[in-house]
């Protein structure tokens, strides 16, 4: 009996001893992994702290590194006149601003600019017009003397240009805006200078048998204005020179020795020569007037037959007529017709060259 209790005291023994054994592993095997998370945990939290320091240090040089400058505060269209209202103050980094941006509202007062600038956006020059606030001297003009486009209209920019027997082409006025159009006759704002360039442009066509013409603009937002080469005549150059509210005499002396040379060459051209290129541009002129007028009748005379008073009267007299004679036919349309035809081909044949 003590035996069996001996044995099962060693087997109790031995089971506590393993037990103790396997806690006492697992306890060290738990401080062995816990020391080693503990120990990457810092690792890790020491990377995220020198991370974050790293960009708080980024944040503060870019921060210092940020300028002031103007922005838009909402998108602003093509076309539009700039004001300070349109404005305000932002900052952007030094890396992305560009070396001539515009810094000072009053630099923009009065611009109209060539393309749409985005909301929180800046500007610089190549996205603005010459034009800035309206000059003293700027006027509106109007001329009938210059040959104009077809398809010309309100708003559109040209280049006005004078065109010489001699095939020699000058640009008088460049990229202007078409203010108004009727009949033939353009509307500009011209300042005191050009006045006086379209005025010696004028009396050259006059007389050297010239011709003063317009080109229109393709993207006129995006195009920028040509330089005027035409040498104004010496005695409206003279002018210039001497008026108060001409304020570009630099080119001055430049425009007198090209225009010695036009003048050179305009009489080096015979009488003979002049009168034939004079000719073909009258003979050019009145076939489109022609043309024109031809159309205008065909128009007209359509308008006359289709109109309902015409038909009204085309039925009481075909009316009055069938009650006369009993059986006559209403012909007053068909034979109206029949004269339209005939007249049709009549103009047609007349403008036929």
């Amino acid at each position: 009996m003590s035996s069996i209790r001996q044995r099962t005291k060693n087997k109790i023994y031995a089971g506590l001893i393993g037990a103790l054994a396997t806690a006492i592993l697992a306890t060290g095997l738990g401080i062995y992994g816990y020391t080693n998370w503990s120990k990457e945990k810092a690792a890790i939290k020491a990377g995220y702290e020198e991370q974050l320091k790293e960009a708080e240090l980024i944040k503060q040089e870019n921060l210092r590194q940020r300028k002031q400058v103007l922005i838009a505060k909402e998108d602003i269209v093509a076309g539009t006149q700039l004001n300070e209202d349109h404005f305000t103050i932002g900052s952007l980094p030094s890396d992305q601003i560009p070396l001539n941006i515009i810094m000072e509202p009053e630099d923009l007062n009065g611009k109209i600019t060539k393309i749409n600038i985005s909301k929180n956006g800046s500007v610089i020059p190549s996205m603005l017009f010459e034009d800035g606030v309206t000059p003293d001297d700027l006027r509106k003009a109007e001329y009938s003397e210059i040959m104009l486009p077809t398809k010309l209209k309100n708003d559109d920019y040209v280049d006005v240009r004078i065109n010489f027997p001699t095939g020699q082409d000058y640009i008088v006025l460049g990229k202007k805006k078409v203010e108004d159009l009727l009949n033939g006759t353009v509307w500009f704002e011209i300042n005191e200078q050009e006045i006086l360039t379209m005025s010696s442009a004028i009396v050259d066509a006059y007389l050297n048998e010239a011709q003063i013409y317009a080109l229109t603009y393709v993207d006129p937002f995006m195009q920028d204005s040509p330089t005027v080469n035409y040498p104004v005549n010496p005695k409206v150059l003279d002018l210039i020179l001497t008026d108060p509210n001409v304020i570009r005499n630099a080119k001055s002396e430049l425009n007198k020795a090209a225009r010695t040379k036009l003048d050179q060459d305009l009489d080096s051209m015979s009488a003979e020569d002049k009168q034939k290129v004079s000719n073909s541009r009258s003979n050019t002129i009145r076939e489109k007037q022609d043309k024109t007028s031809a159309d205008q009748q065909i128009q007209n005379n359509n308008l006359n037959i289709n109109s309902p008073s015409d038909f009204s009267n085309s039925s009481s007299q075909t009316q009055d007529s069938t009650m006369g004679s009993g059986n006559m036919p209403p012909e007053t349309s068909s034979e109206a017709t029949m004269e339209n035809d005939i007249f049709k081909e009549a103009v047609t044949e007349s403008i036929q060259p």
